[in-house]
């Protein structure tokens, strides 16, 4: 009978240590880099307020809604609100605006919904 409760135990002590370590990851999975005052600094996303600027990195979930402040070669899986599988193109407010122009101006130009790309990232979308 020791033996048996022995073994029980140690068991549901190795199966606690793993749920711990899962615990941990997930955790850290909600953690993002913010700039804050000019400095970088980790951030739980419980503890974002408006107003914070997001580091974003590919793979990444967003956090909250927002606009791109800078970005290289940014794309966003929106399939998640739209259900459209496409990635999409995400760029600056100034960038877009002006591609925007570019796209009007040019008679060739096609009138689809995602010529142009857009500055706006939702919440539970993918980059």
């Amino acid at each position: 009978m020791a033996v048996v409760s022995l073994v029980s135990s140690v068991s549901d002590y190795k199966k606690e240590g793993e749920f711990l370590k899962k615990q941990m990851i997930e955790i850290n999975a909600k953690i993002v880099t913010t700039l804050r005052e000019g400095k970088e600094e980790a951030t739980h996303r419980n503890d974002l307020v408006v107003g914070d600027i997001i580091k974003i990195e590919s793979g990444m979930n967003i956090p909250v809604d927002g606009v791109v402040a800078l970005a290289v070669g940014c794309e966003a899986d929106e399939s998640a609100m739209t259900g459209e599988s496409d990635a999409l193109p995400k760029d600056t407010y100034k960038k877009c605006l002006a591609r925007q122009r570019e796209h009007e101006e040019d008679p060739k130009s096609t009138r689809e919904h995602h010529d142009v790309p857009s500055p706006i990232l939702l919440s539970g979308t993918s980059i």
